[in-house]
């Protein structure tokens, strides 16, 4: 009986020091870090404290006009005080097991939990605001994304520093993440909104079983349940293929595998988890490393960019060493603490992948689908959205080429003073290598935001409207051709490639443009350019006619392409058109945004 005790006690020991809390439902234990793991920390420490303001125990950040969240409160600019941030910088502090460092995270943690709206009845009740400089409660259009992100941190610190946390805080603590789980009740956003609706339910799902609280533990039961059961029928996520928000929902759903035991929600998060890794797979392009489109949104065009060498860390790490992508990528891996794996079935797409191919999904499939078409080819890749827009964090038109070490894209863009204007529409068809397309305009869409500045009345002030195709990452315009006339086609030559362009037909009201190239000396491009001249208001609701219909190629400079011209007619404002066994249908007038299919 002893010797059986005494094998008990060894495993409760044992299971103490592995997972500190565990219920049955959930589990956590202390964060436990390598060497390497602080010290890369220490480096992101010692990058962030150049911005932080010990005064205020705050990170400070500078905000311009451009910003996405300006819009958001009052277009307030210039140096704040950021609220997400400073958490992820007081999370920092604490991976460094240092007096100073220790004392210093939860003096910003106190601060931080001091900005909550704590007013009983408050609409934004359990939210914090972006900035110091903006109290929630005054905020124009508060942004409730905060108590999600938010509250991600301080179940962070929760769990991972529970030993560390001084006695005082602890109940504010607890009383913030509740705070927060509530806010996020409240708002019961919708299973469309996808990262969101991953770090929401997490949020929810653990706050509930870590401080028992039986009605928040059925409501984020039923959320995970809502969002799976949508998800697996569509097969994936409404914002598609999207370089940002993908890699953020599988660091939540990664997360939520790290704390769950319950076996039906276990199941649940492994199959969602796979589905992610698989999107993420399906659309990477060894030859250039990059992550192929069509994206429903990104901030910027190449991957390396966007995240630095960190997504290639993931990889790294994901695949325990197998996928080496750039010589740092091991040292920005250990800066990521989740433990993601790669799954067995996808090594290929990385190591050993199939060209040329053809990727094709249904991102929406409602009545009007949007369908994601991506050929990928030894030295290139294209792909194309069926129906998106051209606001600035869309990529519903991109080609790579070049190599991993100096990657090209070509992106398609409509510019209203030199700024992506979201009010501009693109349909496509692709096969392989060849796309028609169109591009026309919207009534009562955004401007420099699909909804954020909205054209209400329907006019708008300009002294320069065009579509550019973008070559970034060279320099090279003297190399490009433009075509003596508007609607003429024309190659362009680059890189061992070829660019095939024409503008069949081209109208704004009955004017046609002309053909101009530029460059900055990083990037070039050739433009279509439909009005350049003094500023003067368009009313978008006179104007009857407003399309861009093209045909594109892209291949290797030996390959030949088809030379005919496509066949089309416009009859009851529809340009229907025919070529290299594609057909297309686009709009000619300009339609209420709600005429439109949903996603654009």
């Amino acid at each position: 009986m002893k010797f059986k005790l005494f094998f008990i006690g060894i495993f409760l020991s044992i299971l103490s020091c592995d997972a500190q809390y565990n219920n049955g439902f959930i589990k956590y234990a202390p964060a436990k870090l390598t060497s390497d793991q602080k010290a890369a920390f220490a480096k992101t420490i010692e990058g962030k404290s150049k911005s932080y303001d010990a005064s205020e125990k705050m990170l400070t950040v500078k905000v311009s006009t451009t910003d996405y969240n300006t819009l958001l409160h009052g277009n307030l600019t210039g140096q704040l005080h950021d609220v997400r941030s400073s958490f992820w910088y007081a999370e920092d502090l604490l991976t460094q097991d240092e007096p100073e460092s220790t004392s210093e995270a939860f003096a910003i943690i106190e601060k931080l939990i001091s900005l909550q709206d704590t007013i009983t009845g408050s609409k934004t009740f359990g939210l914090w605001g972006n900035y110091l400089e903006v109290s929630v409660n005054k905020m124009e259009k508060p942004d409730y994304n905060w108590a999600d992100f938010c509250g991600v941190s301080l179940l962070n610190i929760w769990m991972g520093y529970q030993e560390k946390i001084p006695e005082p805080l602890k109940p504010q603590i607890k009383k913030a993440i509740i705070n927060a789980a509530a806010c996020i009740k409240k708002r019961n956003i919708g299973p469309d909104y996808t990262n969101i609706a991953v770090m929401g339910t997490y949020v929810t799902y653990m706050t509930g079983y870590l401080f028992d609280d039986k009605v928040l533990q059925t409501y984020a039961t039923k959320r995970l349940l809502r969002f799976y059961d949508f998800t697996l029928k569509l097969k994936g996520f409404p914002e598609y293929n999207s370089s940002n928000y993908t890699l953020v929902v599988l660091d939540d759903l990664c997360r939520f595998k790290m704390h769950i035991e319950e076996p039906t929600a276990k199941k649940m998060l492994d199959e969602l988890y796979l589905m992610v890794w698989e999107m993420i797979a399906r659309h990477f392009h060894q030859p250039t490393a990059q992550w192929t489109g069509p994206q429903s949104r990104a901030y910027f065009s190449l991957i390396n960019e966007a995240w630095g060498t960190s997504y290639y860390g993931l990889l790294y790490k994901a695949s325990k060493g197998k996928i080496v992508l750039s010589s740092d990528a091991k040292e920005k891996a250990d800066k990521i603490i989740l433990n993601h794996q790669l799954p067995d079935k996808l090594y290929n797409y990385y190591l050993a992948p199939s060209y040329p191919r053809t990727e094709v999904d249904v991102f929406i499939p409602d009545t009007l689908q949007v369908i994601g078409t991506c050929y990928m080819a030894e030295k290139y890749n294209l792909a194309t959205a069926n129906r998106s827009c051209l606001w600035n964090q869309r990529r519903p038109f991109t080609a790579y080429w070049g190599s991993s070490k100096s990657p090209r894209f070509l992106q398609l863009q409509f510019l209203r003073n030199n700024y992506d204007f979201s009010s501009a529409a693109l349909y496509t068809a692709q096969k392989e290598n060849t796309v028609l397309g169109g591009v026309n305009l919207f009534l009562y869409g955004g401007n420099t935001h699909l909804g954020g500045d909205a054209i209400k009345s329907g006019k708008i002030k300009a002294k320069d409207f065009r579509i550019r195709l973008l070559f970034g990452r060279t320099s090279k315009k003297e190399l490009m051709t433009l075509p003596e006339k508007e609607n003429d086609s024309f190659s362009i030559h680059l890189d061992g490639l070829q660019f095939n362009i024409q503008f069949f037909k081209a109208s704004f009201d009955g004017a046609v443009g002309h053909w101009e190239k530029g460059g900055n000396g990083k990037d070039a491009w050739v433009d279509y350019v439909i009005y350049s001249g003094g500023e003067k208001e368009f009313d978008l609701t006179q104007i009857k006619e407003a399309i861009w219909a093209f045909t594109f190629s892209m291949g290797s400079a030996s390959d030949t392409f088809l030379k005919a011209k496509p066949a089309f007619d416009i009859q009851n404002n529809q340009l229907k058109a025919t070529w290299n066994s594609l057909d297309l249908s686009v709009p000619t007038n300009l339609l209420p945004l709600g005429g439109y299919p949903k996603n654009l």
